[in-house]
């Protein structure tokens, strides 16, 4: 913990939330996929879920904050909606899922796969 303290502390102060959210996410999927093995001799799976900007009131107030402009400059330009993410858990909670463990599941309407191809293009043409 002293070592977790130590390294935030090093952090610029303005980027002190990002930082926290990106460990927290990263935790996130770390904890789902290391306890996927303990939980399924329980007849039990684990999936973790990273969701980009769905149109709720604290999505809304992300979209403050610079949500919305991400939204619409990527593949799926518009918010995801709270029926769609409900689908996905009902999918993942039921047995036709019976499958899937020890991952975390991106349904971002293709912002990271944007991003992550758009770094890769200015790489080449760099």
């Amino acid at each position: 913990m002293a070592a977790a303290c130590s390294t935030y502390d090093g952090v610029p102060e303005a980027s002190r939330s990002g930082f926290a959210y990106g460990v927290s996410k990263s935790f996130v999927k770390w904890y789902s996929a290391s306890q996927s093995e303990r939980f399924n001799g329980r007849g039990q799976r684990i999936v973790s879920v990273s969701h980009g900007s769905v149109d709720t009131e604290m999505g809304r107030l992300e979209e403050r904050n610079g949500a919305g402009a991400i939204v619409a400059a990527f593949a799926v330009p518009r918010w995801g909606n709270a029926e769609e993410m409900a689908e996905l858990f009902a999918f993942c909670a039921g047995g036709r899922a019976g499958y899937l463990t020890g991952t975390d599941i991106l349904v971002d309407g293709g912002v990271v796969a944007s991003m992550r191809e758009r770094t890769r293009v200015a790489a080449q043409q760099a």
